[in-house]
């Protein structure tokens, strides 16, 4: 876990801003890839590719059911610094013709590169196997997720400079794009981040998990950024529950002035180019 110091910034402003269950399953070394007309999977690793060191590694899959209605189990083998295969898994329930988001987390990929994902029927046969390369990029970057429907309205928050009290030296923000299809539900799932951005999105749209997960990475030192502006009302819905004690009065006008001091040689006056 991460030791930062609690911080929850709520900005109103009128500017338009799984549980997993850990399992075991038979290694399958060396055995070629079960692929099928069944389904469809495209997974993500980490944040868009990106991970830090130490963190929890996300997971996204888009799994599409070219079948019948399925039930079963979607599990991703991994390999340990002792040469194990550790399998992690999550129940998968999917409609006939569904594009199902499936979203986990692994502790790390200190033992190897590759991902091997299986998809397991409600008879514990495994009906689809691939094995997926990460190719993550580890950064020291802030790194700033987004949720929103107005992805690109936001992305001033990318190539901020960001000092570092305790090494005294720049890093710079890096954001991701978060939706409720990719949205962790597990705070580890969100352990990478340091920073979350929520503006123009209608929050009712998470899952009671998801925002569990969101409340406990808080708790562990994340930094939360709330808009409101015309949005304001759907931006706050999911925080009926006085998590944040917010009403929105009304709209104002005004012009902040961020002294920025001793950022000259720091700043980016273009957004970042992502390779």
């Amino acid at each position: 876990m991460k030791h930062r110091s609690l911080l929850v910034w709520c900005l109103i402003v009128c500017m338009a801003l799984g549980i997993i269950s850990g399992g075991k399953i038979q290694a399958w070394a060396g055995e070629s890839e079960m692929e099928n007309d069944r389904f469809d999977i495209s997974v993500t690793v980490g944040m868009d590719g990106y991970a830090k060191n130490m963190s929890y590694i996300p997971l996204h899959f888009e799994i599409t059911n070219h079948g019948d209605d399925f039930a079963g189990k979607v599990s991703v083998q991994v390999t340990s610094d002792y040469s194990r295969a550790i399998a992690y898994t999550k129940d998968f329930f999917a409609s006939a013709g569904e594009v199902k988001p499936v979203n986990m987390e692994i502790p790390s990929l200190s033992g190897g590169d590759l991902l091997n994902v299986y998809i397991e029927d409600d008879q514990e046969q495994v009906i689809y196997r691939k094995t997926i390369r990460a190719g993550l990029i580890y950064s020291k970057d802030i790194y700033v997720g987004i949720l929103s429907d107005d992805f690109e309205g936001l992305n001033f928050f990318s190539g901020l400079p960001v000092h570092m009290s305790e090494s005294d030296q720049y890093r710079f923000s890096r954001i991701f794009s978060l939706s409720e299809r990719n949205f962790p539900e597990s705070s580890n799932g969100l352990e990478c981040l340091d920073m979350i951005v929520i503006n123009h999105f209608d929050t009712s749209r998470l899952s009671k998990e998801q925002y569990r997960a969101l409340k406990g990475w808080v708790a562990d030192g994340g930094v939360l950024l709330v808009g409101t502006g015309v949005y304001g009302s759907e931006t706050l819905s999911m925080f009926s529950d006085d998590y944040l004690p917010i009403s929105v009065g009304g709209l104002l006008s005004v012009t902040l002035n961020f002294d920025l001091e001793g950022f000259e040689y720091a700043t980016r006056t273009e957004p970042m180019d992502y390779a």
